[in-house]
């Protein structure tokens, strides 16, 4: 429900192109409704509480973190317009925990508020060019692959609250036949880089750009590049770029 859409590739799968690079994305349980009225959509959902604070040590069964000491759900919700190829959309996420640590001797927990706010679209431009993407803002979003593994930080530090973040993708794809399609597209996650300490990331960007061909109704060859810029706070000289070339072939039944 919550910023719904995913660029084009045939090298993510399990987890999503432009994960923790402006692409928000969870697979959880929810409880959904849905309101269709012509070309609007409504949908709203309870969902799993979780802001993505895992335990750095391993465990075979979920230990209870921020969100399930809020004792309440999360919220997800969407309204959305489509008219033919071109579609709309405007989404919400909320959901309430508490920060828990211990100075010294003493337990402290601080309310941790997660939210955010997210617009997709699909924008045809020609017969053969089309515009998709997403952008986001919230806080503690790191459940949504933003200011992953540190959209919340430790209790009595700046971004104890949960960190603020900001981002996106865009996409432009050509589909010059039947058989043959390009994509390239550009993701960004940017964290508000006062909420966190020094050394931590605070920015991700991926390029990425592919070659699709349909060999037939079934079979789907593709090959792609990436290119991944990560950034961190007063740590220059550890900032890191990499590539990744993938060719995928898919078979769809």
């Amino acid at each position: 429900v919550f910023a719904p859409l995913n660029p084009t590739s045939f090298a993510g799968f399990a987890i999503p192109d432009m994960a923790a690079s402006g692409n928000l994305w969870i697979r959880s349980p929810q409880i959904r409704a849905e309101w269709h009225k012509q070309k609007l959509l409504f949908q709203i959902a309870a969902t799993d509480p979780n802001v993505g604070d895992y335990p750095s040590t391993f465990s075979t069964v979920r230990v209870a973190g921020i969100g399930e000491r809020g004792r309440f759900p999360g919220f997800d919700s969407r309204l959305s317009y489509s008219s033919g190829a071109l579609a709309l959309g405007l989404s919400g996420h909320y959901s309430h925990g508490k920060n828990a640590g211990t100075i010294g001797t003493a337990n402290f927990q601080t309310g941790v508020d997660s939210w955010g706010v997210a617009g997709d679209y699909i924008v045809p431009i020609t017969s053969v060019f089309n515009l998709t993407g997403e952008a986001y803002q919230g806080r503690a979003l790191g459940i949504f692959s933003s200011a992953l593994g540190e959209s919340v930080t430790a209790v009595r530090t700046a971004g104890q609250h949960g960190v603020e973040s900001r981002g996106g993708w865009i996409q432009l794809q050509a589909n010059w036949t039947k058989r043959w399609q390009n994509n390239v597209a550009y993701g960004i996650d940017a964290m508000n880089a006062h909420e966190l300490p020094v050394g931590n990331r605070n920015k991700t960007q991926t390029y990425m750009g592919n070659l699709v061909y349909k060999w037939s109704p079934s079979v789907s060859l593709a090959w792609e590049w990436k290119r991944f810029l990560t950034n961190y706070r007063n740590q220059r000289a550890f900032d890191e770029k990499g590539d990744h070339v993938n060719m995928a072939v898919a078979f769809t039944f």
